[in-house]
């Protein structure tokens, strides 16, 4: 989930590998084979592919899996590729907006099964740009920096062509960037040996909502891993975020 807090600090450390390993593997799948359909099957060429086959590696997705995505996407393996790449807008509980990344090859089916999630949670899903407008669609880096060290980072990181923002985590430092940038910055960074952990396009809030009270957060974490489960989701983006020292 794409939101500021401790809780979305350990979520990215982990990303989809907390998901059950199978469906893990299932949804990556459906984000390479879309990048293949979309640019090509080589991913020194095909920079969304290559994010893509990074999120498998992350979670150990085998080889032979990734290729099959691949072959799927660019037409070169039994059963062509129907799936699409859909955005979902939406108000979860206590009025918070959310944008749902889905890949589907049923959209009608897709956009009941999230209507269902989002109402018997109370929200409800949103008509496109009701909530889009909310946030900015960047790049993401996230760079593990030992703590002595963030400060010098973020400085040398911030002269970087293409860098929007950088803001301190626990573990290092999150990175935001013009879209058309993120590939060009990340293999920048790369090349002067940062270690980066994770890097994605991402909807980042404008101006979140700072959440406080426990109750509520238990709510809102709930309904987002909910929403996450579902099988044609790839990504939720929150405009909360999360007093750290809730949970401590």
């Amino acid at each position: 989930m794409s939101g500021h807090s401790k809780w979305k600090t350990n979520k990215h450390k982990k990303g989809i590998a907390d998901a059950k390993r199978g469906q893990a593997f299932t949804k990556i799948a459906k984000i390479i084979t879309i990048a293949a359909k979309e640019g090509g099957g080589n991913p020194d060429s095909n920079f969304k592919l290559r994010l893509a086959i990074e999120k498998g590696r992350e979670v150990n997705m085998p080889k032979e899996n990734v290729q099959r995505a691949i072959d799927r996407g660019v037409g070169n393996a039994d059963g062509a590729s129907n799936y699409k790449e859909v955005v979902y807008e939406g108000f979860g509980p206590e009025g918070t907006a959310f944008i749902v990344d889905a890949a589907t090859d049923n959209t009608n089916r897709t956009n009941a099964e999230l209507k269902t999630l989002f109402s018997k949670n109370g929200g409800n899903m949103a008509s496109s740009g009701a909530v889009a407008y909310l946030f900015d669609h960047v790049g993401y880096l996230f760079l593990e920096i030992e703590k002595n060290k963030i400060e010098e980072v973020m400085l040398t990181v911030m002269e970087e062509a293409g860098v929007l923002d950088v803001v301190e985590d626990k573990e290092g430092i999150d990175v935001y960037t013009q879209l058309d940038m993120l590939s060009a910055i990340r293999e920048s960074l790369t090349a002067k040996g940062y270690n980066i952990k994770d890097g994605e396009l991402i909807f980042r809030a404008k101006n979140p909502i700072k959440i406080e009270d426990k109750n509520i957060i238990e709510r809102l974490i709930s309904f987002s891993e909910l929403i996450e489960e579902h099988d044609d989701v790839q990504k939720v983006h929150v405009n909360f975020e999360i007093d750290d020292e809730i949970f401590k």
